[in-house]
């Protein structure tokens, strides 16, 4: 088993069940640790504590959450941003260490504004969720509720 400093070295997690492994989708210098969580915070209005580490390698940072329900409500409310730079988050495991899990991928709902409700077709659907470059299903049936 894996203790301290070790573990922080190996970007294991402490308490996965309780925490998100996260790193900003963006180009640009990512916010600070302190504008993360204190933007954070505001958004997510947990119920319980929230301990927001840094791992040194790769700008991924741990939130770890004091009630798993905060981090069910957080995954489930996502996507989440900082001064316009997305977080991608993901689910934390026991085994695999932070560097290992695979941020370049990221599922997000898009709300498009303007189109005639009654008029898109599964087809068109489909047309609009390839020019996002990447879908996993889109669903015309969907957009109408």
């Amino acid at each position: 088993m894996i203790h301290g400093m070790e573990a922080d070295r190996l970007g294991l997690v402490a308490h996965p069940k309780r925490s998100l492994a996260g790193k900003f989708f963006t180009s640009l210098v990512p916010p600070s640790l302190d504008r993360t969580e204190s933007s954070l915070r505001q958004q997510w209005k947990l119920s319980g504590s929230l301990k927001v580490l840094p791992l040194d390698k790769d700008n991924i940072i741990l939130f770890e959450f004091e009630k798993k329900r905060d981090k069910k409500e957080v995954v489930k409310g996502g996507p989440w941003n900082v001064d316009g730079a997305i977080l991608v988050l993901k689910e934390c495991s026991q085994d695999i260490s932070m560097v290992d899990l695979d941020f370049s991928v990221a599922c997000f709902k898009v709300k498009v504004i303007g189109l005639p409700k009654f008029n898109y077709t599964e087809d068109d659907v489909e047309k609009i969720a390839k020019k996002l470059n990447r879908f996993e299903k889109a669903s015309a049936s969907r957009l109408l509720h």
